[in-house]
């Protein structure tokens, strides 16, 4: 795959991705993440190159997903695909972001 851009992220991230809050004990962890088939891994690592985070073959070993939970690398990826966000996944971004950025 060509290098991918944050228009392209944004939207597959639209269709696929999910932003993800955990309360673990007294601790808030934040993160982000694509679940799919392992057909499809070349994809998640491509997007793990351009971003950070971790791919992984999930215990099915039909499936893998990527994720992000690093702060610093939360804040790039969040602000790299904000501006070609639409509909619901706005709405989902901008609550998780702005919780996120106060944290």
């Amino acid at each position: 795959m060509e290098k991918i851009t944050a228009e392209w992220t944004a939207g597959f991230f639209c269709g696929e991705g999910y932003f993800y809050k955990q309360i673990n004990g007294k601790y808030l962890q934040y993160s982000v993440g694509i679940c799919m088939h392992i057909r499809d891994i070349g994809i998640l690592n491509d997007i793990c190159s351009a971003y950070g985070g971790k791919v992984r073959i999930r215990h099915d070993k039909i499936s893998c997903d990527w994720r992000m939970s690093k702060r610093e690398l939360l804040i790039h990826f969040a602000e790299a695909i904000k501006p070609y966000l639409r509909g619901y996944k706005l709405s989902q971004f901008n609550k998780w972001y702005d919780e996120l950025i106060i944290k």
